[in-house]
């Protein structure tokens, strides 16, 4: 199946070309990489149009759907967690304008809770270049950013998006204001009943169900103000809030589950720049507050956590001929007050200082150290970190980087009521990793993208949570894990005066196996880590043609084992998505409309062992701009 998926997204990237036209419209090229100093800090980019597109209902897809990421999915409305280079859902740090938002409890960040069009950019940091935001993203970093264009006329935006199975999607965007004072007002309402049929495949003759108890419901807002009191200053202020019930349903054995879950988050942020010759000043604070309740009708009492954070950190860039300097200073404060704590009431401090130094060594060479030193309570952390970059004779790049990094444990981990461990150790990772780059411009309308990158990592203390012989779980530093791969990505555009075709394609080969045993009859020694493919790709197509334009997206993800011996595995899938879509100018106004189909190949399979998925769907999208 995977083949005639790849056979149709070819054949959509070989659209007509014929008559030429005037009436066209322009838009900016995807960027897989970043600004200029992070050509060798393996950052992929996903630039503001393909967060819109619309078969996207959360963070998680866009990063499943465009970059190397693996997004462990529980089904539609239900909870995503990302992973990097085959490292942990908790070893992914999910950053805000480069404020951490993973959960002071748990340590992870779930992205079904995240809907794109409340970022203008996003971006992923791989391996070791996570370490200038900070310690514990052992796989990386999802960074998502609030961007503010001065210059921008004042406008509005209104989208509107129905779909399969009771989806449907309220959104609009304000942005007002000059060349001194910037306002954008950001709101949404999502709702869908996620009624669709499945087989089940845990009961004889695999009869049809349809998805109970699986309602989600959606509302947020962001208001954001931008202020340039002087010409090189700016201050920026954010607050977010957002709300979200689901019903969290059964699985294909266990269909009577009554789950319900409620997420209430309020983040406000105050950020101010300085700029000066040569560099910039920044200082960033901000208020997290994350309420989560979770109720089981067959327990006699609901479970709620409460986790309040303040993160602060000031920066300071500056270069100056062959020098450019990073500083970083982080100080945090992180509560959490939950039943299931034994103490209740949980706090802690962490600090942190970051150093790095870069030096252009001729017209070629070009390295540069870091240092992170951070104190977590009465723990201290030394962790250095070394690149080396070169430009090669036909314009490309080429780099080494090594480094160390640390992810803390988590609240959870140390201070759960039936099975915390305060003894925990940190984990220790240590990683290499060799990269090459080149873009080149093949003729006036042809240009190729190329990256190609190759990495290793060890994890030392790795924690797991254990079953004891009292009956409850614990958890505790037993394993060594190493993870070893390479990510490739190609894009390959073509530009003409009618005609602007993207093609992008990501492939990822991940080997995470454990290397430490539990007890003498430990069977995972060696074998691939529960619900981590050992191949993943995604392949896109966009195509613009005159003012309509056409958009395929196929994804593959591999075998996942389920178990650590590696005797039982869920099989591959491939899923198809397309949208056909035309822009309608009113005067000064613009309005898109498109039609989309998701899983076209009506594909049956299972993210996560009994959890249905759904099979064919459709939306349709309609997004206004009145300016």
């Amino acid at each position: 199946m995977s083949w005639r998926a790849i056979i149709l997204i070819l054949s959509v990237c070989l659209w007509t070309k014929a008559s030429r036209a005037q009436d066209t419209i322009r838009i900016q090229e995807v960027q897989v990489q970043g600004s200029k100093h992070k050509q060798h800090a393996a950052a992929q980019r996903i630039d503001s149009m393909q967060l819109a597109d619309p078969t996207i209902k959360d963070l998680g897809a866009g990063l499943q759907k465009y970059s190397h990421a693996f997004v462990k999915s529980y089904g539609i409305g239900s909870m995503a967690s990302v992973s990097l280079r085959g490292s942990g859902s908790a070893h992914t740090n999910l950053l805000w304008n480069g404020s951490s938002l993973n959960s002071n409890s748990h340590g992870t960040a779930d992205l079904s809770l995240y809907p794109p069009f409340f970022t203008d950019n996003l971006e992923v940091f791989y391996g070791q270049n996570s370490s200038q935001f900070g310690s514990g993203g052992l796989g990386g970093a999802v960074s998502m950013g609030n961007e503010v264009n001065f210059s921008k006329p004042q406008q509005i935006e209104v989208m509107q998006r129905l779909g399969s199975f009771g989806y449907r999607t309220t959104a609009s965007k304000i942005q007002l204001g000059n060349q001194k004072f910037r306002s954008v007002s950001r709101l949404i309402y999502s709702r869908a009943d996620n009624d669709f049929s499945y087989r089940d495949m845990s009961e004889r003759g695999f009869p049809k169900h349809e998805l109970d108890h699986a309602d989600f419901e959606q509302k947020g807002v962001m208001q954001s103000f931008h202020y340039r009191p002087k010409p090189n200053q700016r201050l920026d202020m954010h607050f977010w809030y957002m709300d979200t019930y689901r019903e969290l349903p059964g699985m294909m054995a266990i269909r009577d589950l009554e789950e319900v879950q409620e997420d209430e988050n309020f983040r406000a942020q105050l950020i101010f720049h300085q700029y000066f010759k040569g560099g910039k000043l920044s200082w960033n604070s901000s208020l997290l507050n994350d309420r989560l309740l979770y109720d089981n009708r067959a327990q006699l009492n609901p479970s709620e956590s409460d986790n309040l954070s303040l993160r602060n950190f000031l920066q300071a860039e500056y270069a100056i001929e062959s020098w450019s300097f990073n500083a970083r200073a982080d100080l945090d404060w992180e509560s959490t007050n939950q039943l299931s704590f034994s103490e209740g009431e949980v706090r802690r401090f962490r600090h942190a200082l970051y150093l790095q130094s870069q030096k252009q060594l001729g017209k070629k060479w070009e390295a540069s150290a870091g240092l992170r030193a951070e104190w977590i309570e009465e723990d201290f952390f030394f962790l250095p970190e070394l690149k080396l970059a070169m430009k090669t004779a036909n314009g490309g790049l080429v780099w080494l980087l090594v480094g160390q990094n640390m992810k803390y444990p988590s609240l959870n981990d140390l201070y759960w009521a039936s099975g915390g461990n305060p003894d925990l150790r940190a984990e220790q990772s240590k990683s290499v990793e060799i990269g090459h780059s080149r873009q080149v411009k093949l003729n006036s309308s042809w240009s190729l993208d190329l990256r190609h990158t190759v990495y290793y990592s060890r994890i030392d203390d790795y924690i797991q949570w254990v079953p004891t012989v009292m009956g409850f779980w614990t958890a505790e530093n037993l394993r060594e894990v190493e993870s070893s791969g390479i990510e490739s990505s190609l894009g390959l555009s073509y530009q003409s005066k009618s005609l602007t075709q993207r093609l992008t394609f990501n492939y990822n080969f991940n080997r995470a196996i454990n290397l430490s045993k539990n007890h003498p009859e430990d069977a995972s020694v060696g074998k691939q880590l529960v619900y981590q493919p050992r191949h993943q790709y995604n392949l896109n197509s966009h195509t613009i043609y005159r003012k309509v334009f056409l958009d395929a997206n196929l994804q593959f993800v591999g075998e996942r084992y389920l178990q650590s011996d590696n005797q039982d595995y869920l099989p591959y899938f491939s899923l198809i998505d397309l949208s056909l879509g035309k822009s309608i100018s009113m005067g000064d106004d613009q309005l898109q409309l498109s039609v989309s189909v998701r899983n076209l190949l009506d594909e049956e399979y299972q993210a996560i062992q009994w959890r249905p998925m759904p099979g064919r769907n459709y939306m349709i999208s309609l997004n206004y701009i009145l300016k």
